[in-house]
C-alpha cells in the first residue's frame, strides 16, 4: 500500500472523525477494521470532545481518540517504513547488479590485458618469455588490486615489476653470453636496477598511466559500494514520531 494511498486514507477517516452530523462511529469503525488499525474497542461508539489530541485535531466532536491517533500513527510509519524497505530493496538490487557487472567487465579487460602483454612478449622477447610469465602475472594482480581499491603505491608496484625484469633482460639479451645468472647474481643485477634505470622512463610513464586510468573506475565502484552501504544502514532505521 503506497505512503499516498495511507495519506488519502487517514484524511478521509479524520474528516469522518470530526464529528460533521455524524451520530456514530460506525463509519469510521469500518475502516479501522478494514485496514487493521487496531482493535475496535478502542473506537468511542458515538463522537467524543478531542481536545487532547495532537495529530487528527477538530473543533468538533470525533470519533478519535488519544489511542486511537496513537494507532493511526504506528500503522503510518509501519506503511511508510515498508514502502522506504520496498523501495531500498529494488534499489540495492540494482546497486548490486551493477557492481557484479562492473566487476565480470574489469575482469574480461584484465584477463585480455594480461593476455595481450604476454603475447607481446613472446613475439618480442621469446628468450626470457617463460621467466617473465610469472612477473607479469604479479603486476596484473597488483593493477587489479589498485584498481579495485586496494591502497597499493602504484610507483613502487611498477617499478618492482621491472626490477624483476632486469635481469632477465640482462642475461638474454646486455650479456647474452652468459648462461642463466645465479640467484646472487640475479639479485646483483636487480638491486642496482633504479640506479642505472635502464628502461628510462617507462616506470613512471606506467605508472602514471595505471594512475590516472584508475580513477574513474576506482571512484565510480566507491560510489556504488557507498550507495549500497548508506541503503543497508537507512534500511535498519526505525521512524520516530
Amino acid at each position: 500500500m503506497s505512503v499516498l494511498w495511507r495519506c488519502c486514507l487517514l484524511l478521509f477517516v479524520y474528516r469522518c472523525a470530526s464529528g460533521f452530523g455524524v451520530d456514530t462511529c460506525d463509519e469510521v469503525r469500518k475502516v479501522f477494521q478494514l485496514r487493521q488499525i487496531g482493535p475496535n474497542k478502542l473506537l468511542p461508539s458515538s463522537p467524543v470532545p478531542g481536545s487532547d489530541l495532537q495529530v487528527c485535531t477538530s473543533q468538533n466532536l470525533t470519533c478519535c481518540t488519544k489511542k486511537v491517533e496513537e494507532k493511526y500513527q504506528l500503522a503510518a510509519r509501519r506503511d511508510i517504513q515498508n514502502f522506504l524497505q520496498a523501495y531500498s530493496n529494488g534499489l540495492n538490487l540494482l546497486l548490486t547488479r551493477n557492481v557484479a557487472s562492473f566487476q565480470e567487465n574489469f575482469d574480461v579487460l584484465m584477463r585480455q590485458a594480461e593476455n595481450y602483454t604476454n603475447a607481446m612478449l613472446q613475439v618480442s622477447y621469446q628468450k626470457m618469455f617463460d621467466q617473465a610469465s610469472e612477473t607479469v602475472r604479479e603486476l596484473f594482480t597488483d593493477v587489479g588490486l589498485f584498481l579495485l581499491g586496494s591502497e597499493l603505491n602504484v610507483g613502487e608496484f611498477v617499478q618492482r615489476f621491472f626490477d624483476a625484469l632486469f635481469p632477465l633482460v640482462y642475461s638474454h639479451y646486455i650479456n647474452p653470453g652468459v648462461d642463466d645468472l645465479s640467484p646472487v647474481h640475479a639479485e646483483c643485477v636487480r638491486s642496482v636496477s633504479r640506479d642505472v634505470r635502464p628502461f628510462g622512463a617507462a616506470p613512471d610513464l606506467l605508472a602514471d598511466q595505471i594512475t590516472r586510468s584508475g580513477v574513474s573506475g576506482r571512484l565510480l565502484l566507491q560510489a556504488l559500494h557507498l550507495g549500497i552501504e548508506v541503503i543497508n544502514t537507512t534500511d535498519h532505521l526505525q521512524l520516530s514520531r
